[in-house]
């Protein structure tokens, strides 16, 4: 045996001795089992490599040999009968396709210690629900819940910056909210969700990747300002959808976005005149389009700023009126900070008073 790969079994010889536990050895890789689980020793922690076990329902070891154990391997629990798995803090890792293809799994209770969830780690699954809320993690990776067809509720920690592709793709998930910090959709994240009902979109969202929705179940739904791209087929097939929002900031939309329910004028998209969503609606024959001249102040889009604007607001802000419409909200904000307040409507006074020249544009 050469020199380096014995420094590297010795202390796992040595441990195997001391426990009289099995030791089984593959291309250098050492892995040793007390009965219940099999484990390896990486980057100078223990990793939790297999389960040996009958139990339905179980926590993983903490510790193994008075030193602690980091991480969940590689599909470790892969096509398992686990139905709860309690993963104790102190782990830091969960590896890829970890718990794949276990179609009984129904809950899996992850630490805040955990700051790595690897690709398709709960993919296939029975799993209910998953509370990632207590962990660090900064991204949600490919395929983490494809295929999880019994998946209702998602909760991600706000340090999450990006998602995956068809991280929740063909699963049962009905509502859910990104966090403020993600930027982009990737391709296919919610494809054939036909539970979803509700989302809950970043303010600093700049694109949604191709397919993202497609075959969703969304009904409504108002895309944040700054949005710029919208990807190909990024609601194909969303059969429910009939209420669109598409904000001024939009620069390009993917061939069939909308389709087919554009043509069959299911849908509805509001957006502001001359907008390019103003554009692609009509040169893609989305009939059921109302756009609106961008003239901020036009609280009630009459089409004009007059005190009639400044009633409603003020009737809003004490809680007699309504402004449901993305566009009027928009244009309500007459301070540009993008609320609705009592300042709004002071300010379009004054501009009707001519002591201020001009609104925000």
């Amino acid at each position: 045996m050469k020199p380096f790969i014995f420094k590297k079994l010795l202390p796992l010889l040595m441990i195997a001795a001391m426990l009289s536990v099995s030791l089984i050895t593959a291309n250098a890789e050492v892995i040793v089992s007390d009965g219940d689980y099999s484990y390896t020793y990486t980057s100078g922690a223990w990793e939790l490599y297999a389960y040996n076990g009958t139990d339905a329902e179980i926590t993983l070891p903490g510790t193994f040999n008075g030193s602690q154990v980091r991480t969940v391997g590689d599909r470790c629990f892969a096509s398992s009968n686990l139905e709860s798995v309690t993963i104790p803090n102190g782990y830091t890792s969960i590896g890829e396709f970890a718990f794949f293809e276990s179609e009984k799994l129904s809950e899996v209770k992850i630490p805040a210690s955990v700051n790595e969830i690897g690709v398709g780690a709960f993919s296939k699954t029975g799993i209910e629900s998953l509370d990632l809320s207590a962990t660090k993690l900064s991204a949600v990776s490919t395929v983490l819940c494809d295929g999880c067809a019994s998946l209702k509720s998602v909760l991600m920690p706000e340090s999450v910056k990006t998602i995956g592709e068809s991280a929740f793709s063909s699963s049962g998930i009905t509502s859910i909210k990104i966090p403020g910090k993600v930027t982009s959709l990737a391709p296919r994240t919610f494809s054939n969700t036909a539970a979803l009902k509700s989302i809950e979109l970043p303010q600093e969202l700049v694109s949604i990747g191709e397919s993202c929705f497609e075959g969703s179940g969304i009904s409504e739904i108002n895309l944040p300002e700054g949005l710029t791209a919208i990807g190909a087929s990024a609601f194909r097939n969303a059969g429910s959808l009939t209420e669109l929002y598409i904000p001024n900031s939009v620069e390009s939309i993917g061939g069939y976005a909308l389709y087919p329910m554009s043509v069959q004028s299911k849908i509805h998209v509001t957006c502001f005149k001359n907008s390019y969503a103003d554009e692609y609606c009509y040169e893609n024959f989305v009939q059921n389009t109302t756009a609106y001249d961008y003239l901020v102040g036009d609280a009630n889009l009459s089409g004009a700023v007059d005190i009639s604007d400044v009633t409603l607001i003020q009737k809003y802000k004490a809680g007699l009126r309504n402004i449901d419409n993305p566009c009027a909200k928009i244009l309500c904000d007459a301070n540009a900070d993008d609320e609705i307040s009592v300042r709004d409507a002071t300010i379009i006074q004054m501009y009707l008073a001519d002591i201020i020249r001009e609104l925000p544009v």
